[in-house]
């Protein structure tokens, strides 16, 4: 695949249409037979561009060159004015919230509740023209409901144009659950099945915002019932609420309670367009009359209060009194076109290109950028300007003037952007036939004359004919749907050959990739940005190249690309054309580089060539000691300090270093907090480090530390309070304890040593020294014992029980308790004592993973309880581990691994999961030890791991929910015999089990069978016609079969 970035495309169903269509897209449902209503909104569309173009002329010099803002407020009138985006507020909307909220509270009669043939939800419809707020106010209603308790989940879903039910099906298990890639290869039947466990017996609100009406009602008709199928287990009391531009939409959805967009009260929206414009300034008389003059020509329309207020804000007091004379604000659309007016040229090309995608679309700020840079949309006459930079004030000032909005995307407020439904409309407008999409699979006519195609199918086959005759097009994008076909490698090659001109090139290709085709290298690409996997080429001398995650170790001379911006991968080798010193002058580098084979480098002063300083773009960088040449420690300590990075990076990894301190640039405080911005730090397999720098104080804006394999690392220090993910991984001499649970650790080995060895004598004054006595006359006996209590865990249980570390080396750490979202420690010395207090403050903590901590024995339930949001919980390879306790008391887990703890004891029937998605054990009959009834019946996902003995099958009868079951390393010598029982499993995965030499008979829901490294003679069977292995699965959709070399 050749592959620009692309930004998100989540919302893949799109259409493409003639730009009258786009204006008209709100009224599809009363075009049939209302030719007058049609005709009155066309001449109002043509007096909006002739108003438009005329208003031009008004503006004077404030619209003459969009690269330089308006003139600063004069100072008479006292007001500051700024061009910084303003946040979303909501004003006036009170009274609509409570009446809203008593509606979605008002609980079901008796009757209602009680009876089998009601449904339990009731719909809910708000109705108002585009622009009116409606999505504004449901996020509103949304966010307040998720304060409380009373609706769980609450799933707001963007449905717009194309109402696609596995994408929104999608969403809403992403929102009753988790998100997880799962979901992106399930079926629609899959999806609804596990929709409706989701929801089963919860009291959920569900928000359709923005459903628009079809031409066809009775496909309209068909897909809302499929829609909202999976909703009927819910618990009563269930709310689904519903927004649109036309009533008669909501009512044929069947809403009980029908509610208009109310209008704003004239002060109420006075003050929300003045949020927008001039928030918090203080106005003459003059000026607030003018205000509210602009204010009135908006006709209460809370987009057009944030489109012309945000416009408003870079300008001064006489512009504000001409846009008070104008006419052209007294509908919305004509005051998006207003503020489109004042882009420059070049922004408004930029615009106009987002209509290339799908309403409700989530651009990536970067990715975008991209794309405007590829497609040559950026003009600067400085030769001297980066086009990034460019590019990047193009950016901020769609987001200026409110075109481009930020969301609120996995938490990152500054990464992700949307655009209104009527600015998209607007862009798809302005943009005519330059932009083109089509509709999940319709055939249409394309423009001869289209530029950027963009289309998603579920059979992209069908299209290739068309597309190889638009001989214009710059952009090709073929999305194709989940379990759809992409188009083949020789369709891909005959495309590029004829398609002289394309510039970014997006597309699903059957097979696999090897090589890009020869044809590829005589395309016009003047800025090629994403090249991926690329292996073979040779001679790279355009400039403004990008090489994200290829390997291009065969790549040698690069040095002269002191354009290029992206290089994923540099390997370094003695040979000639390898060196740093090749990195030297490309210092326009953005993002993420990974330096591997350090090994060859022979000196500081070779490090230091790579000037990594300059590199100010650079915002990620691995270093990587791996490779075939390797150095003293005391070199490695010269080459990584020779390899400082720039002061603006925030992700850090150090790996297979073997030096025995970290840098200066990384530990010492007179650097004067030289990485000040680094939010991630991993250091791996850094076997010589003793010590860490003192990462609390260094680096406060650290959210991730990874320590893996630090096998000398004796202390933590203080962690730094932003701190959101701890990894403390195979750090085998750090020993996190305090007195009493060595004392415990000690009572431990006496009570197990007395027992095999009754002749010891341990008095109850001199443990220690009767213990060490004991380990030097005995040795071989000493590390049985320690062997049979804590397994195979090196040699520090024995030095901590003999008194060899010292009681001022006890580690004692806390996480910081509001942030830290996520703990992973695993072949640690952590004993229970400081686990449960760390744990106890750890109130967001979402995930949890332990592993092979042997001194761990409990979890008290009333930690549980203080860990109120764990969705994740992993306990493996904890030997002594015996008590869980309150695992009931985790409402909303999801997750639960519990594999090698043989001593663990059954959970009390009150204390038993209730409710779970997934769960991985290493037996079957772990599984009725851990789950209820009723949890049996909601599992979802089955793992069972390194199970010895087939045990306990009979529990497969009560996993009614069952979809997904994964067998791996069992040593078993047969499957279970009811398999058949799993009536809901549509994936069953063999790995690694070397004993099952046939199938039994499997459920007729199953459409996804694999073995993976499994008895070859089995594997053969099944893929032998009419073996009756082979048969067993025939009626399988899907079989994959395959073997580790």
């Amino acid at each position: 695949m050749v592959e620009a970035g692309l930004p998100s495309t989540s919302k893949l169903e799109v259409t493409g249409r003639s730009r009258i269509e786009l204006k008209l897209d709100g009224i599809q449902h009363i075009i049939s037979g209302k030719t007058t209503e049609l005709k009155k909104l066309l001449k109002k569309l043509e007096k909006i561009t002739e108003e438009g173009s005329q208003f031009l002329q008004l503006l004077g010099s404030t619209v003459n060159n969009a690269n330089h803002t308006a003139n600063p407020a004069t100072e008479d009138t006292g007001i500051v004015t700024t061009s910084l985006p303003v946040t979303e507020v909501i004003i006036g909307r009170d009274e609509e919230r409570v009446k809203i909220i008593n509606m979605l509270r008002k609980a079901p009669s008796d009757d209602e509740a009680s009876s089998s043939n009601v449904r339990c939800y009731s719909i809910i419809g708000i109705y108002g023209v585009g622009g009116s707020g409606k999505t504004t106010f449901v996020q509103y209603v949304c966010d307040y409901e998720r304060t409380g308790d009373y609706f769980s989940p609450v799933m707001w879903i963007h449905v717009a144009q194309s109402l696609n039910v596995q994408r929104i099906y999608k969403e809403m298990l992403e929102k009753a659950t988790k998100p997880s890639d799962e979901y992106k290869s399930l079926s629609l039947e899959d999806l609804q099945t596990k929709l409706k466990e989701a929801l089963k017996g919860k009291r959920f609100l569900l928000v359709l915002d923005d459903i628009r009406a079809d031409r066809d009602v009775v496909r309209m008709q068909y897909r809302m019932d499929q829609l909202i199928s999976p909703l009927r287990d819910g618990k009563a009391g269930s709310k689904v609420l519903v927004t649109t531009r036309f009533k008669d939409v909501v009512m044929s959805l069947g809403a009980q309670d029908l509610i208009p967009i109310p209008e704003f009260k004239e002060e109420d929206f006075f003050n929300l367009f003045m949020h927008y414009a001039l928030d918090g300034a203080r106005l003459n008389n003059q000026e607030r009359e003018t205000f509210l003059m602009i204010a009135k020509k908006l006709k209460g329309s809370p987009l057009a209060a944030r489109i012309v207020g945000a416009r408003l804000r870079k300008q001064d007091a006489n512009v504000w009194k001409r846009v008070g004379n104008q006419h052209l604000l007294t509908d919305t659309m004509g005051a998006l076109w207003w503020s489109y007016q004042h882009l420059n040229v070049q922004v408004r090309r930029c615009f106009a290109y987002c209509s290339l995608f799908p309403q409700g679309n989530m651009f990536k700020r970067d990715e975008l950028i991209d794309l405007w840079m590829t497609e040559s949309f950026v003009k600067t006459n400085d030769s001297a300007e980066l086009m990034e930079d460019v590019c990047q004030n193009y950016f901020e000032e769609l987001v200026s003037c409110s075109f481009l909005q930020p969301k609120d995307v996995y938490g990152s407020k500054n990464k992700w952007f949307g655009m209104h439904d009527l600015l998209h409309e607007l862009a798809a407008m302005v943009a005519g036939t330059d932009c083109f999409r089509v509709e999940t699979g319709d055939m249409k006519e394309f423009p001869t004359d289209v530029r950027h195609l963009f289309v998603c199918s579920n059979d992209q086959t069908k299209f290739t004919e068309k597309i190889c005759k638009l001989k214009k097009l710059c952009t090709l994008i073929l999305i194709t749907t989940s379990g759809g076909l992409g188009i083949t490698i020789e369709e891909l090659k005959n495309m590029l050959k004829k398609l002289k001109k394309l510039r970014v090139v997006y597309v699903d290709v059957q097979g696999e990739l090897v090589r890009i085709p020869r044809c590829i290298c005589v395309l016009d690409f003047s800025n090629v940005k994403n090249m991926k996997h690329l292996k073979s080429l040779r001679d790279i001398r355009n400039s403004g190249f990008v090489f994200p995650n290829s390997d291009v170790s065969g790549f040698p001379g690069i040095e002269d690309l002191i354009s290029l911006r992206e290089l994923s991968d540099f390997r370094v080798r003695k040979d000639k054309g390898y060196e740093l010193k090749q990195l030297k002058s490309i210092n326009h580098l953005r993002g993420k580089l990974r330096i591997s084979g350090l090994g060859s480098v022979e000196s500081k002063e070779a490090a230091l060539e790579a000037n990594l300083t300059d590199k100010k773009g650079l915002t990620s960088l691995s270093l990587e000691w791996s490779g075939q040449h390797s150095c003293s420690p005391n070199l490695q300590v010269e080459i990584l300090e020779g390899l400082c990075p720039p002061s603006e990076l925030t992700e850090l990894e150090i790996s297979q270093y073997d030096g025995l301190r970290c840098p200066s640039w990384l530990s010492s405080e007179n650097q004067n907090g030289l990485l000040r911005n680094l939010q991630d730090l991993q250091l791996c397999r850094c076997e010589n480090l003793e010590d860490l720098p003192e990462i609390g104080k260094l680096f406060v804006h650290l959210r991730h530390l990874r320590l893996i394999r630090l096998r000398k690392l004796k202390k933590l220090p203080k962690l730094p309070d932003s701190l959101q993910n701890l990894q403390i991984q195979q750090c085998r001499s750090l020993v996190v304890t305090c007195r009493e649970d060595v004392g415990m650790i000690r009572s431990l080995f006496v009570e197990q040593a007395t027992q095999t060895e009754p002749s010891l004598n341990i008095t109850a004054t001199e443990v220690v020294v009767d213990i060490d006595r004991f380990a030097n006359e005995q040795t071989d006996r000493f590390n049985t014992i320690l062997c049979d209590i804590f397994s195979k865990c090196g040699s520090l249980p024995g030095e901590l029980i003999r008194g060899h570390v010292r009681e001022e080396d006890y580690n004692q750490f806390a996480l910081p308790a509001s942030v830290v979202d996520r703990l992973i420690i695993s072949y640690c010395f952590v004993t229970n004592t400081t686990l449960h207090t760390c744990l106890r403050g750890s109130a967001n903590l979402v995930s949890l993973n332990l592993r092979c901590l042997p001194f761990l024995t409990a979890i008290p339930s009333e930690v549980m309880e203080a860990m109120a949001k764990l969705c994740d919980l992993s306990i493996e390879d904890c030997i002594q581990f015996i008590h869980l306790e309150g695992l009931n008391r985790l409402g909303r887990l999801q997750q639960l691994t519990i594999a090698k703890c043989p001593k663990l004891r059954t959970l009390a029937e009150d204390e038993k999961v209730q409710i779970l998605n997934g769960l991985v054990v290493d037996g079957m009959p772990l599984v009725s030890r851990l789950l209820t009834q009723q949890g049996c019946s909601s599992l979802w996902t089955l793992r069972i791991d390194n199970s010895e003995e087939l045990m306990g099958e009979g529990i497969l009868d009560q996993l009614t929910s069952l979809t997904s079951l994964e067998l791996s390393c069992c040593n078993w010598d047969r499957l279970p015999n009811n398999l058949m029982n799993l009536t809901s499993l549509t994936y069953l995965h063999l790995d690694c089990c070397k004993k099952i030499q046939s199938l039994q008979e499997l459920p007729a829901s199953l459409q996804c069978f694999e073995a993976e490294d499994c008895n070859e003679l089995f594997m053969k069977s099944c893929q032998k016609t009419g073996d009756p292995n082979w048969q067993k699965i025939a009626h399988v959709t899907v079989k994959r079969f395959s073997s580790s070399p």
